[in-house]
């Protein structure tokens, strides 16, 4: 109800002042006052002349309280226009009240973003702390439904100049895509950082979409009421809040209040990251009962144009009709209600939403797969320990053939000098002029055994052989000397580790019956020489030592020539067979890099242990 303060100024200017000075009187100029009864004024009639003149006609004190009383009705009233074209607080620009009964200053579009990847997963989020999550960008569905939204735009030649859009990441990839098919520049982009926000509902976030969303439409369909101030949802832990639907209308105001104020006659574009809160704005708007919010409900990438109190009540009478005629929205509340039933006798700790599922069962996939890579890790490592123990055995088999074929080599050789020993049956005689061809024989052979024997075991030797000659043709002494200076080296052969002691004192056996034959050889030759005379010589040969294993096999020193030669091919062959088999150290070596081998294994194999277990 408007009050005019003309009308009030005027009951009280009737009230304080005596009615009679001021009631009668249709003119109120200064000149009727002032020339009493020749006033000009054609409403002043006769009688109210005479009024005035009577007025005026009266004591002075009468007179000056009626020219107070016309002065300040006078004054009062220059006011009055002001008063009269100031605008009520409800006029005023920005502060947006609900219904909007008067138009906007702007045109508003609503748009809600294409599917999201969780939505694809079936998760419903309502956190506004993970809504910038990339987990929550669009799908492939999605950018699919935001293009088709655009052409639709196009269709009808809507181009926004301001495109208002949540930081959610669907609402972002929405607002980038439109950008981009629209071609609206970036300075007319603005983003929105809270008022634009999903609905939370509290414990029930990151549930089942499918089983969840309803549950949420069968709960403010019973209990939010019009004003939409009950049915909360329970509360959460992790930051959620839990809100009524009143709740979510405070921010909705604010957003609108903000762009009426910002803006002027532009055409504004709102991208919302879920369907319920441009429906609950077009509820706001058009004055519907907050409790049939969802009656209205965005479908995913869908566009609605021109919210208005008109067009959102000629929408929302259609949508009624389409529902009436489908049992699908009716049939969702049914759902909803007996799911809400069910959550709500859950206990706090036997709510779990879906990504701590999903969560737990990447958790346990992970577990599987490393289980698996330690039974694999484990395999191996017992194959690779079993390979190797086999190539450790496959070297020691061969190094034992190769030590027993030398052994038999070698006994061989002996058994076959031995032989060659005991067969020689050549005894010369006194003054055969053949000895000092056997004596530079023997050191020929001593030479060439000691060059083909040469290592760093042999130590050299000088032997001087000093035969006496025998006497020539005419009784004349002969005195043949043979000195013999070679780099002889007596072999010693040495244990490598795979020749016993057995073996060492056969060879050692070996070589003193040789010696000892090679003795009793040359004793019985010197007893059947014949007696020489006194010449100041001795009477016997001095002893040529000579290393055993290079003994003359073929009748020891006073063989033929020939039988020479052939004795020192003999022996250089088996000094250079005994030199290729002397043990270099190869079996050594190999023994020695399998251990290496076998500790770094285990080292590694320690190494990969303490890792497994630090992990």
């Amino acid at each position: 109800m408007k009050v005019y303060s003309f009308e009030i100024l005027a009951y009280a200017a009737f009230v304080v002042y005596p009615r009679s000075a001021i009631s009668f009187h249709p003119c109120s100029t200064r000149a009727c006052q002032l020339l009493k009864n020749d006033c000009k004024n054609p409403i002043c009639s006769s009688t109210s002349r005479r009024h005035c003149s009577g007025a005026f006609s009266g004591d002075e004190d009468s007179f000056d309280d009626s020219m107070f009383r016309r002065k300040f009705l006078a004054q009062v009233s220059s006011i009055v226009p002001m008063l009269a074209v100031a605008p009520s607080l409800s006029q005023a620009r920005g502060l947006v009240q609900f219904p909007c009964t008067k138009p906007l200053y702007n045109t508003y579009h609503a748009m809600r973003a294409g599917q999201t990847l969780l939505e694809e997963e079936d998760i419903l989020t309502t956190n506004p702390l993970f809504l910038t999550n990339r987990e929550a960008a669009l799908s492939d569905k999605g950018i699919v439904q935001v293009q088709e939204a655009c052409q639709f735009l196009e269709r009808n030649q809507i181009n926004p100049s301001v495109i208002k859009y949540s930081l959610a990441a669907s609402a972002m990839d929405t607002m980038s895509i439109v950008k981009e098919e629209l071609k609206v520049g970036q300075n007319r982009i603005i983003p929105e950082f809270t008022f634009m926000d999903p609905r939370g509902i509290g414990q029930w976030d990151m549930m089942s979409y499918s089983q969840t969303l309803p549950a949420v439409i069968a709960l403010d369909e019973q209990e939010a009421g019009k004003q939409g101030k009950e049915g909360r949802p329970p509360p959460n832990e992790d930051g959620t809040p839990n809100e009524t639907l009143a709740d979510q209308s405070i921010r909705l105001v604010q957003l609108l209040s903000v762009l009426e104020t910002q803006f002027q006659g532009d055409t504004v574009l709102l991208v919302f990251p879920d369907g319920t809160s441009p429906a609950l704005l077009s509820c706001l708007i058009a004055g519907i009962p907050l409790n049939k919010v969802h009656e209205l409900e965005f479908a995913p990438g869908e566009v609605r144009l021109d919210l208005t109190m008109k067009n959102v009540r000629d929408f929302y009478e259609i949508r009624k009709q389409e529902l009436a005629l489908s049992d699908d929205y009716q049939a969702t509340v049914e759902k909803g209600k007996l799911e809400l039933q069910r959550l709500r006798s859950l206990k706090p700790n036997e709510i779990v939403s879906k990504k701590d599922m999903k969560i737990e069962k990447e958790r346990l996939e992970i577990e599987e797969q490393q289980r698996l890579k330690d039974e694999e890790r484990a395999l191996r490592e017992v194959r690779e320990k079993q390979a190797r123990l086999n190539r450790q055995k496959e070297v020691e088999a061969r190094q034992e053939e190769k030590r027993k074929a030398r052994m038999k080599e070698q006994q061989e050789a002996e058994v076959a000098r031995l032989q060659r020993a005991g067969t020689s049956s050549n005894t010369p005689m006194a003054g055969d002029k053949t000895l000092p061809l056997a004596l530079g024989g023997v050191a020929s052979v001593a030479v060439v055994a000691a060059l083909a024997t040469e290592s760093e075991e042999m130590k050299p030797a000088t032997v001087k052989a000093t035969n006496a000659a025998t006497l020539d043709r005419n009784g004349t002494d002969v005195l043949a000397t043979t000195t013999v200076d070679s780099a002889l080296r007596d072999r010693n052969i040495k244990d490598s580790g795979v020749a016993s002691k057995a073996e060492e004192g056969t060879k050692k056996d070996t070589t003193e019956t040789i010696t000892s034959i090679e003795e009793t050889q040359m004793e019985q030759n010197l007893k059947d020489s014949p007696a020489q005379p006194e010449t100041g010589l001795p009477s016997q040969l001095p002893e040529v030592s000579l290393p055993t294993t290079n003994a003359e096999p073929g009748g020891g020193l006073y063989s033929s020539q020939s039988g020479n030669l052939q004795n020192k091919e003999d022996e250089a062959a088996i000094a250079m067979q005994e030199y290729l088999d002397r043990d270099d150290g190869g079996e050594d070596w190999l023994k020695v890099m399998g251990q290496l081998m076998q500790e770094e294994d285990d080292d590694q194999a320690g190494t990969d242990g303490s890792d497994d277990t630090t992990s």
